[in-house]
């Protein structure tokens, strides 16, 4: 920091400075704006990727995946404004609270059919939506929004290869089904 007549101040002190400017800035409440905005972005970021998976006639859809991702955020929320009020409060704990329910939703898509599992993209989908909304809970809306575009990209990709190279190989050789 310079001033008139000052040489610059000590980098300890400095350092002290942007810690304790840092300790401010996150122990101030989140505005309500905030709060309903990082809601309504980990909806629509849900509701996206569940249309992907409706558009192919998955059960668990935009409904599912919007809903799942704005429970996320919801919870990540609450754990932050608990943590202002009581710093005792561990926020992780919240959120391997939410990686077990998610994971028990997921786990109840997977299904044994005759011969076939089926539901493991749609368990992982849940999964990585819960993840999204807790990452927009805490703020991190533009990264959330990359990991939605490539998790999108990725289905997306995943399915074209599914249809052109898969199901090819199983209609020629009988093999590899899915």
């Amino acid at each position: 920091m310079i001033s008139e007549g000052r040489e610059f101040e000590s980098p300890r002190g400095l350092f002290s400075f942007y810690l304790t400017f840092y300790k401010y800035l996150h122990m101030v409440e989140l505005i309500f704006a905030d709060i309903v905005l990082r809601m309504i972005v980990a909806t629509i970021i849900g509701a996206l990727i569940g249309i992907e998976r409706e558009l192919h006639g998955i059960s668990a859809g935009m409904r599912t995946h919007a809903l799942v991702c704005l429970g996320a955020a919801m919870f990540t929320l609450i754990s932050i404004q608990i943590s202002i009020i009581d710093s005792r409060v561990d926020i992780a704990r919240v959120a391997a609270g939410v990686v077990t329910g998610v994971g028990f939703l997921g786990a109840g898509a997977i299904f044994f059919d005759k011969k076939n599992l089926h539901g493991f993209t749609t368990a992982a989908n849940i999964w990585v939506v819960a993840s999204l909304g807790m990452m927009i809970g805490i703020g991190e809306v533009f990264v959330s929004v990359i990991a939605a575009g490539l998790v999108l990209a990725l289905l997306v990709a995943g399915k074209i290869f599914e249809i052109k190279v898969i199901r090819k190989r199983e209609k020629k050789w009988g093999i590899f089904k899915i």
